[in-house]
């Protein structure tokens, strides 16, 4: 019997397909890597060659702008020794450095300069030098003792030239002058061009500084770019091949006898031209490969938008955190406490007198890496503080650390710090493996609160002194006051009748005198006691304030035939009602003192509240008005515009006004014209809430 024919399910079907492909997914991924493999292995190689010859090449240029920088510095020597053989008979100088600069290749001219940067001879074709480039040159071998200086043609506006000037000086070590040479580097352009250099090539001769001496081929590279600045780092250890940076690929080489950088630049596209050629091949192949794979790539999209979202989430909160920190002037630190490691902000260099690229040349030190390294800038007196309260929270016993103490700066100065911290990461005992916190320069403030401190107390003498004599005021010079006032007026009681005139005169003075006297003492007494004895601030209508005043001078308005208007509409206020009646009464004695001699007076009190609460009162009049150049010297104590004769008074009522309205917290200002009236304007700052608060604030 002959077999059946042979039949397969739709699960092997399935199986066999999956297996399919399977092989077929390993082989297109093994045939991609293989291809990968050898074209990055070409492009590699072909990098490689072209860093080679670029390398090879700019170590060509450097020796042959060293060679040619060699003869500039014997003819430098040379013009020096010139200079010395032929003292005193300059045009001996000149033919001897013509003859020079005529013999030697690549030269073209040769001068000497004095002590001060004068020239002393020069050969013919010698350019003028900038009074700026020789300051320069006397700075560097003068000052700074460098016998070679190398500097780009482009300085005096020569191009492809080089200026070599050799310091001279005698046997005592005293600077003489110096000798300098122009040497021609343009001869390596001719012969760059019988160089293989490749199409679309840069070719510059640089000093180590980056200024271009000359241009050989292409555009002058940029010094500052990231493929040029370690070749310009490494100056004396030789040219290596520069690695590939961005589109370019650099060759560069440093002499070792001069300060010559040689550096050639071509373009990655024209070095790769032939392997891109290949690469576009082999990439229209395995697109057909990478159909088969397409399903997997959407997954793997995906995934990846995931992912770079995430990395765009986290540098988001990486810029907010470091914008957080330059805004707060904080700075960082996280320390890995069973090592002792610690990670800092560059914030803390500005804390401690550097700037976060500072080195160490600058003078601030390496940058810390342990707290043993921190601990040592803490100021010894805080040391003890501050090591407790870290240890306290280490062990578990703060759940925060917090600390203010002071830093040794580099300088010797010192700089306060605001320390907080928390543990991120703590043992199975409790012990904090690792904690994170934030340095904040808080030196300003502590430098306020100790201005604060010195100043409080400075009032406070002020205040005591000012306590103490009120009550000499008070007591033991009134009393020597009123006797003196009592006898006088007794002696002319008694004895009137057998003074002359003369003494009649003279009594009447000292007794006018010991009144004035006694009067300024109680002027001054109060001033005094406005601050030191003041009532407690309570809420109370003005209108009532300001008939109290009213009432208080109304037989000197009713003398002076005044017309003074109250507004009905002014609001309440919180303060020292004793204090605010005192200060309306100055004010309405002070515009009918005075009034003009050729009107009746005319005295109006108006107030409103303004939209943020505040209370603004007027007390205006039509007297003889105030000169605006007198406006602030009004509110001076024992301050007066007007003589004893003409006006009573002791100067010290506009005084008493300023003072009862510094001590509310508001302020005083006059609008006034001379001969056109005055207007007082008073503001009051509005009441607190807290009737409490209010009174222990603005009472202090």
């Amino acid at each position: 019997m002959s077999p059946g024919p042979i039949t397969y399910s739709r699960r092997a079907s399935r199986r066999l397909v999956r297996v399919a492909v399977g092989l077929a997914l390993v082989l297109v991924v093994a045939l991609m890597a293989a291809g990968a493999m050898v074209l990055d292995r070409e492009r590699q190689t072909a990098l490689a060659l072209a860093t080679a010859a670029a390398d090879h090449l700019a170590r060509q240029i450097a020796s042959e702008a060293a060679g040619l920088a060699l003869l500039g510095d014997k003819a430098a020597v040379d013009a020096n020794r010139v200079l010395f053989l032929h003292e005193g008979r300059p045009q001996a100088v000149t033919a001897e450095l013509d003859l020079t600069a005529t013999l030697m290749p690549g030269l073209r001219a040769v001068s000497v300069f004095d002590h001060l940067g004068e020239p002393v001879a020069a050969s013919r074709r010698m350019p003028l030098l900038p009074a700026s480039l020789r300051e320069e040159l006397l700075a560097l071998h003068r000052d700074a003792w460098r016998d070679l200086v190398v500097t780009p043609g482009e300085a005096v506006g020569l191009g492809d030239t080089l200026l070599l000037s050799r310091a001279r000086w005698d046997d005592g070590r005293a600077f003489q002058g110096y000798g300098m040479a122009v040497v021609d580097v343009s001869r390596i352009r001719d012969w760059l061009a019988e160089q293989p250099l490749g199409r679309d090539a840069s070719v510059a001769l640089l000093l180590p500084d980056g200024r271009l001496v000359s241009l050989l081929a292409g555009r002058a590279p940029d010094p500052l770019a990231a493929h040029l600045r370690p070749l310009l780092d490494a100056r004396w250890t030789g040219g290596d091949a520069m690695p590939v940076d961005g589109d370019v690929i650099v060759g560069g080489s440093v002499s070792r006898d001069f300060p010559l950088v040689g550096v050639v630049e071509r373009p990655l596209a024209v070095v790769l031209a032939d392997w891109t050629l290949r690469s576009h091949f082999a990439a229209g192949a395995a697109v057909m490969l990478l159909a088969v794979v397409a399903l997997f790539l959407v997954a793997f999209v995906r995934m990846e938008r995931l992912r770079r979202a995430s990395e765009a989430d986290l540098r988001l909160s990486r810029h907010r955190l470091t914008a957080a920190l330059e805004n707060g002037n904080l700075s960082l630190w996280d320390w890995t406490v069973e090592q002792e490691e610690a990670v800092f902000g560059d914030g803390l260099a500005a804390m401690l007198g550097a700037g976060p690229g500072d080195s160490e040349d600058a003078g601030t030190g390496p940058p810390l890496s342990t707290m043993a390294e921190f601990r040592a800038r803490i100021h010894p007196d805080d040391v003890a503080a501050v090591t407790a309260a870290l240890e306290d929270h280490v062990a578990g016993r703060s759940d925060a650390y917090a600390a203010e103490y002071r830093l040794c700066r580099a300088d010797g100065s010192i700089t306060w710090i605001a320390d907080r911290g928390r543990a991120v990461d703590r043992d199975d005992d409790g012990r904090a493996r690792r904690i994170i916190g934030v340095h904040a320069d808080i030196t300003a403030r502590k430098q306020a609160e100790t201005a604060l401190r010195q100043k409080t107390r400075a009032l406070a003498d002020s205040n005591r002194d000012l306590e103490q004599f009120a009550y000499i005021a008070s007591h033991d010079l009134q009393e020597p006051l009123r006797m003196v006032s009592s006898y006088l007026t007794l002696l002319l009681r008694r004895e009137g009748d057998r003074l002359t005139p003369q003494g009649l005169a003279y009594a009447h003075t000292a007794v006018n005198g010991a009144a004035r006297m006694s009067r300024l003492i109680r002027d001054l007494l109060e001033y005094s006691r406005v601050g030191t004895r003041g009532g407690a601030f309570t809420a109370f209508p003005l209108t009532e304030a300001a008939a109290e005043a009213l009432d208080n001078l109304r037989i000197t308005a009713s003398e002076a035939g005044a017309d003074i208007v109250i507004a009905d509409s002014l609001p309440a206020v919180t303060g020292d009602r004793g204090q605010i009646v005192r200060l309306l009464q100055n004010l309405l004695g002070n515009a009918l003192k005075y009034r003009h001699p050729e009107r009746p007076p005319q005295v109006r009190v108006e107030g409103q509240r303004l939209p943020d609460g505040r209370v603004c009162l007027s007390v205006s009049d039509n007297g003889i008005g105030i000169d605006p150049q007198h406006f602030e010297q009004v509110f001076q104590i024992f301050r007066r515009l007007h003589a004893a004769a003409e006006y009573e008074g002791t100067g010290i009522g506009l005084a008493v006004c300023r003072r009862i309205v510094d001590r509310h917290g508001g302020r005083i200002w006059i609008d006034s014209a001379a001969g056109a009236g005055a207007t007082f304007h008073v503001e009051l700052p509005p009441p607190l809430p807290d009737a409490a608060t209010a009174v222990a604030t603005l009472a202090e």
